[in-house]
């Protein structure tokens, strides 16, 4: 597997087909709530 690191911005890596995420496990588990990702990308 090939690893390119890069900027990119959110929009156009949200429009790409291939684009898969993945946590690690040493990752702090995810704690937003939607109401909290609503905020963020509205502000």
């Amino acid at each position: 597997m090939n690893i390119d690191a890069g900027y990119i911005s959110v929009g156009i890596l949200l429009k790409r087909k291939s684009t898969f995420f993945l946590i690690t496990k040493n990752q702090r588990a995810y704690a937003w709530n939607s109401e909290c990702v609503s905020d963020s990308i509205n502000s």
